[in-house]
Protein backbone atom coordinates (compact mmCIF):
# COMPACT_ATOMS: atom_id res chain seq x y z
CA UNK A 1 0.00 0.00 0.00
CA UNK A 2 1.37 3.34 -0.68
CA UNK A 3 0.95 6.12 1.68
CA UNK A 4 1.38 9.38 0.85
CA UNK A 5 1.41 12.65 3.21
CA UNK A 6 0.47 15.84 1.65
CA UNK A 7 2.57 17.64 4.70
CA UNK A 8 6.35 16.12 3.53
CA UNK A 9 5.97 13.78 0.67
CA UNK A 10 6.23 10.70 2.54
CA UNK A 11 5.58 7.42 0.30
CA UNK A 12 6.11 3.86 1.35
CA UNK A 13 5.20 0.77 -1.02
CA UNK A 14 1.96 -0.77 -2.26
CA UNK A 15 -1.67 0.33 -3.11
CA UNK A 16 -2.00 4.30 -2.41
CA UNK A 17 -3.68 6.38 0.72
CA UNK A 18 -3.21 10.18 1.29
CA UNK A 19 -3.00 11.41 5.25
CA UNK A 20 -3.94 14.89 5.07
CA UNK A 21 -3.02 17.11 7.98
CA UNK A 22 -0.21 15.92 9.39
CA UNK A 23 0.31 18.20 13.00
CA UNK A 24 1.16 15.75 15.40
CA UNK A 25 -1.00 16.61 18.69
CA UNK A 26 -0.05 15.82 21.66
CA UNK A 27 -3.91 14.19 23.95
CA UNK A 28 -4.39 14.24 27.42
CA UNK A 29 -6.15 11.19 28.59
CA UNK A 30 -9.54 11.80 29.89
CA UNK A 31 -10.17 12.07 33.80
CA UNK A 32 -12.88 9.16 34.25
CA UNK A 33 -13.63 7.07 36.93
CA UNK A 34 -10.27 4.61 35.59
CA UNK A 35 -7.95 7.32 38.04
CA UNK A 36 -4.93 5.53 37.38
CA UNK A 37 -5.37 6.68 33.86
CA UNK A 38 -4.35 10.03 35.39
CA UNK A 39 -1.56 11.67 33.72
CA UNK A 40 -1.03 9.72 30.59
CA UNK A 41 -0.95 11.06 27.24
CA UNK A 42 -1.53 9.97 23.61
CA UNK A 43 0.27 11.06 20.20
CA UNK A 44 -1.96 11.25 16.82
CA UNK A 45 0.05 12.62 13.67
CA UNK A 46 -3.01 13.35 11.47
CA UNK A 47 -5.30 10.37 11.71
CA UNK A 48 -2.55 8.09 12.84
CA UNK A 49 -2.34 7.17 16.42
CA UNK A 50 1.88 6.84 17.45
CA UNK A 51 2.47 3.94 20.03
CA UNK A 52 5.77 3.01 21.34
CA UNK A 53 6.94 -0.80 20.46
CA UNK A 54 8.19 -3.14 22.85
CA UNK A 55 10.15 -4.57 19.52
CA UNK A 56 12.24 -1.37 19.45
CA UNK A 57 12.07 0.15 22.43
CA UNK A 58 12.90 -1.36 26.12
CA UNK A 59 11.42 1.46 27.65
CA UNK A 60 8.10 1.52 25.59
CA UNK A 61 6.16 1.94 28.78
CA UNK A 62 7.97 4.23 31.19
CA UNK A 63 7.01 7.68 32.35
CA UNK A 64 8.06 10.18 29.38
CA UNK A 65 7.55 13.83 28.93
CA UNK A 66 6.84 14.84 25.48
CA UNK A 67 7.65 18.41 24.46
CA UNK A 68 5.12 20.12 22.97
CA UNK A 69 4.47 23.68 22.52
CA UNK A 70 0.49 24.54 22.18
CA UNK A 71 -0.68 20.95 22.01
CA UNK A 72 1.31 20.25 19.12
CA UNK A 73 4.79 18.31 19.12
CA UNK A 74 7.49 18.56 16.39
CA UNK A 75 7.95 14.83 15.14
CA UNK A 76 10.44 13.73 12.37
CA UNK A 77 9.76 11.01 10.23
CA UNK A 78 12.87 8.96 9.96
CA UNK A 79 13.67 5.33 8.01
CA UNK A 80 11.12 2.66 9.67
CA UNK A 81 14.10 -0.15 11.76
CA UNK A 82 11.87 -3.05 11.11
CA UNK A 83 10.39 -4.70 8.01
CA UNK A 84 6.47 -4.76 9.02
CA UNK A 85 6.58 -0.92 10.23
CA UNK A 86 5.26 1.53 7.71
CA UNK A 87 5.80 4.90 9.65
CA UNK A 88 8.44 5.46 12.47
CA UNK A 89 9.22 8.83 13.95
CA UNK A 90 12.09 10.82 16.48
CA UNK A 91 9.79 12.40 19.37
CA UNK A 92 11.26 15.44 21.13
CA UNK A 93 10.94 14.76 24.87
CA UNK A 94 12.43 17.11 27.43
CA UNK A 95 15.14 14.88 28.03
CA UNK A 96 15.96 14.04 24.50
CA UNK A 97 13.98 11.77 21.65
CA UNK A 98 12.10 9.26 21.37
CA UNK A 99 10.90 6.77 18.61
CA UNK A 100 7.27 5.92 17.96
CA UNK A 101 5.80 4.48 15.23
CA UNK A 102 1.95 4.06 13.40
CA UNK A 103 0.01 2.01 15.86
CA UNK A 104 -0.99 -0.42 13.02
CA UNK A 105 1.95 -1.30 12.29
CA UNK A 106 3.18 -2.56 15.94
CA UNK A 107 3.93 -6.33 15.72
CA UNK A 108 2.60 -7.42 19.23
CA UNK A 109 1.53 -10.71 18.23
CA UNK A 110 4.87 -12.46 19.55
CA UNK A 111 4.25 -11.62 22.83
CA UNK A 112 5.68 -7.65 22.34
CA UNK A 113 3.60 -5.16 23.85
CA UNK A 114 2.97 -1.40 22.43
CA UNK A 115 2.02 1.89 24.17
CA UNK A 116 -0.07 4.46 22.90
CA UNK A 117 -1.46 6.05 26.00
CA UNK A 118 1.89 6.98 27.27
CA UNK A 119 2.29 7.80 31.30
CA UNK A 120 3.77 11.19 31.96
CA UNK A 121 6.48 12.35 34.97
CA UNK A 122 5.89 10.66 38.49
CA UNK A 123 3.46 7.97 37.08
CA UNK A 124 4.30 4.87 38.67
CA UNK A 125 4.83 2.25 35.98
CA UNK A 126 4.77 -1.63 36.68
CA UNK A 127 7.18 -3.93 34.08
Amino acid sequence: MEVRSRCDGEVRGGEGREVGNCACRLLASPHGSNRAADNHQALIRGPIVLGRDENTDHNYNQPVEIAARGGYVEVTPMPPVLPGTRLQFRVPTREGFITMVDYASVDNWTGKHVCTWLPGPGTAQSR
